[in-house]
């Protein structure tokens, strides 16, 4: 089993860093840069939903 998982981190690595940029975008939908403060919120977000 662990490694089937090590095989699928970089897959599972690449979804929460898509769903972070999602997050951040709903917070500021206009600006192409997100601020240290959205890019926090955003891992709160995660969190309360992992």
């Amino acid at each position: 089993m662990e490694v089937a998982l090590e095989k699928r981190l970089p897959q599972i690595a690449g979804t929460l860093i898509y769903i972070l940029a999602r997050i951040t975008a709903e917070f500021s939908p206009k600006d192409s840069i997100a601020s240290e403060d959205e890019i926090k919120r955003a891992f709160r977000v995660l969190d309360m939903t992992v």
